[in-house]
């Protein structure tokens, strides 16, 4: 918990910890050093000093990936917008939780000097930036950022501090209150309503022919053992998308490796035969359907259309919340399919069926 009095640079230190944030990567300039100073003290993060705020934002994007905690990247303000969207637009891609910390260098009070749009060249590659300017809202806007970089779709957030924000002290008990980080960062997890796993499941029993399509959403919520939980249980073969590749263990035998334009070809003609598709974790991006060929995937996607699309009379089901972030309550599923009754026969996967023209070449281009 902060203290009834602390100054500005240590508070941001301590929300980091509060956090749970263990690594900064960054170059100190401007008045980022103020932070870069405040670090020094702590003893519960790591300050990692790179040579090119490139290779910070690449690793914080990383850190973000694997931990599931947002990355920190921090410098200067505008050599952080100029150097450091390398790794933020890679967070944007692979959904990774990521902070970008930088100052506006505006030597306080001459700031309408500034001829740069700094606040703009961030915001277009991040999911959320902010421009501080005062004290108590430079501490508060931190907690808010690290809310906005883990919830939803993960992602990267920006937060540009004005050099009098970094300024002075903060008094947390005084109006506006700052409170405990944890408090702030509280957040429920989205769970989708019996009957809706009911239906899911109904539909997967249903299906002659189904197939599980995993993305990178399954990485982000370290849900390997759910996905191969819910594949073993009705025996379903599972394709992912190219970020979503080892989501399901590659020795698996119910694992079809990748499908789309670089995909395996037992793989596309696995999903191009499938009578329904369950789409965990992915935005099904136009490289994973080979340009929305239609002899791949086809019909609406939408979380409950109707049992049959217009094409091939394939039906989908689609349910990624927050794409794929959010994972059901363990048994749930399970529950859902012990009520029912499974086929008595499922067809076998063959070996690698080569896959017709019209299945792997699209309007744009061929696919593998």
């Amino acid at each position: 918990m902060i203290r009834d009095e602390i100054d500005v640079p240590h508070a941001v230190v301590q929300v980091l910890a509060e956090a749970g944030i263990r690594f900064v990567f960054g170059m100190p300039g401007g008045d980022t050093g103020r932070i870069f100073d405040a670090l020094h003290d702590s003893t519960e993060i790591q300050t990692v000093l790179v040579r090119h705020e490139q290779v910070g934002s690449i690793m914080a994007e990383m850190y973000g990936r694997l931990t599931g905690k947002p990355g920190v990247v921090m410098g200067q303000g505008i050599f952080l917008a100029c150097n450091a969207l390398f790794g933020a637009l890679e967070a944007v891609k692979g959904a990774s939780p990521m902070l970008l910390l930088g100052d506006f260098t505006d030597m306080a009070p001459f700031m309408h000097h500034g001829n740069h749009d700094l606040r703009n060249l961030l915001a277009s590659a991040t999911k959320y930036t902010a421009a501080v300017s005062e004290p108590k809202q430079a501490v508060q806007t931190i907690q808010l950022a690290i809310k906005h970089a883990t919830t939803g779709t993960p992602g990267p957030v920006a937060v540009i501090f004005g050099s009098r924000s970094l300024a002075g002290t903060v008094k947390t008990r005084r109006p506006p209150r700052v409170h405990a980080t944890a408090r702030v960062l509280a957040h429920g997890i989205a769970r989708p309503a019996g009957a809706d796993v009911a239906r899911v499941a109904d539909a997967l029993l249903g299906s002659s022919s189904p197939v599980i399509i995993a993305g990178n959403g399954v990485h982000a919520a370290r849900a390997w053992a759910e996905l191969a939980e819910l594949a073993e249980l009705v025996v379903i073969p599972v394709a992912t998308t190219a970020t979503g590749k080892s989501a399901m263990a590659e020795v698996h035998p119910l694992a079809l490796g990748v499908f789309g334009n670089w995909g395996q070809a037992v793989a596309n003609e696995v999903v191009s035969t499938a009578d329904t598709v369950l789409v965990v974790g992915s935005r099904l991006a136009p490289t994973d359907t080979a340009f929305e060929n239609p002899e791949l995937l086809s019909g609406a996607i939408s979380p409950w259309p109707r049992r049959s699309s217009p094409t091939r009379g394939r039906r989908w089901r689609r349910w990624s919340p927050s794409s794929g972030r959010e994972s059901p309550p363990r048994g749930a599923t399970r529950r859902a399919v012990d009520r029912r009754t499974w086929p008595s026969s499922r067809p076998c996967i063959g070996t690698s069926p080569s896959p017709s023209s019209a299945r792997t070449t699209s309007p744009s281009g061929p696919s593998a």
